[in-house]
C-alpha cells in the first residue's frame, strides 16, 4: 500500500494548490473595470492543451512570460500576495503581530503596481488611513468603515491557509490567529466567522479526517460554496488524472 502524503507534502499542496486556483479563477471574476469573462471550456481546453494565445479567450491576468517571451503565464492576485504577506510575517515573527502583518500588507499594496486594481475600495482605504497613521492602531480602520459595521467581504477566507498551518499544534490559538488576521481587513462578524470556518476546514484536511459530508463576494456567499467544493474534489473525477490528492 503507498504511503500517503506526508505532513510537509499537504503544506505545499495547501498553499499551491492556493495559488493555482487564484490564478486560474481570476479571469472568472467580474468586477474589475472593463473585464471579459472567456468561455470556460473553451478555457480550459485550452489550457490543457498549452494552446493559450493572447486575447479575451485567455483572460485578464494573462501576461507575457519573463522566462519564455513565446508563451505567457497567469499572475495572481491580491489574495495570494496577502497569503504570502501573512505567512511570512508569522514565519519572520514567530506568531502573528497585527502591527507586521498590517506594514506587510500596506508595503505589497503601495509597491506592487500590477495588482493595484484587483484591491477593493475598501481594503485600498485600511491601506491608506494605516499609512496616514503610521499604524497608530493595526484594528481601527477596518472597524470604522460602513459606519461601524465593517466589511463582510470574503478576503481575510482567501488569506487564512498560513494560519492554519502555522497552528496546526494548538486548535485553539489557530482560531483566535484566524479572526485576528480577519479583523485587520474586515470586522464585519460574518467576515471574520467565515475566515474562521475557512481555516478550520483546512486544518481538518491537514489532520486526514475522512471526507464527510453562492459564489458572491460576501463571505457568507463564497466560503461555504468554497469548502463544499473541496470537499468534493477528493473524490477522483473521471476527466481529470492525479498523482496525488494535496
Amino acid at each position: 500500500m503507498a504511503a500517503g502524503p506526508t505532513l510537509t507534502e499537504k503544506f505545499q499542496g495547501c498553499l499551491v494548490g492556493g495559488l493555482l486556483g487564484d490564478c486560474l479563477g481570476a479571469p472568472f471574476e467580474a468586477h474589475i473595470k472593463n473585464t471579459v469573462i472567456p468561455d470556460q471550456r473553451t478555457f480550459f481546453q485550452n489550457l490543457l492543451k498549452g494552446e493559450v494565445a493572447f486575447g479575451p479567450l485567455a483572460g485578464r491576468n494573462f501576461r507575457p512570460s519573463e522566462v519564455d517571451q513565446e508563451h505567457g503565464e497567469y499572475h495572481y492576485t491580491d489574495d495570494s500576495a496577502m497569503t504570502f504577506c501573512l505567512a511570512r510575517s508569522l514565519l519572520a515573527k514567530g506568531g502573528f503581530d497585527p502591527l507586521d502583518v498590517a506594514k506587510r500588507f500596506t508595503e505589497e499594496y503601495f509597491e506592487n503596481q500590477q495588482l493595484v486594481q484587483e484591491y477593493g475600495n475598501a481594503v485600498k482605504n485600511v491601506f491608506q488611513k494605516w499609512k496616514d497613521s503610521s499604524y497608530a492602531d493595526p484594528y481601527k480602520p477596518a472597524m470604522e468603515q460602513f459606519e461601524g459595521r465593517g466589511s463582510y467581504g470574503n478576503g481575510a477566507s482567501m488569506r487564512v491557509a498560513p494560519v492554519a498551518l502555522f497552528y496546526t499544534k494548538d486548535h485553539e490559538k489557530m482560531i483566535e490567529v484566524a479572526r485576528n488576521q480577519a479583523k485587520l481587513t474586515h470586522s464585519n462578524e460574518s467576515a471574520y466567522n467565515a475566515a474562521i470556518l475557512q481555516c478550520m476546514a483546512i486544518a481538518t484536511a491537514l489532520r486526514k479526517v475522512a471526507v464527510m459530508l453562492g459564489n458572491d463576494m460576501s463571505a457568507q456567499g463564497s466560503v461555504p460554496t468554497a469548502i463544499y467544493s473541496f470537499l468534493r474534489s477528493q473524490r477522483p473525477l473521471a476527466d481529470f488524472e492525479v498523482s496525488r490528492v494535496y
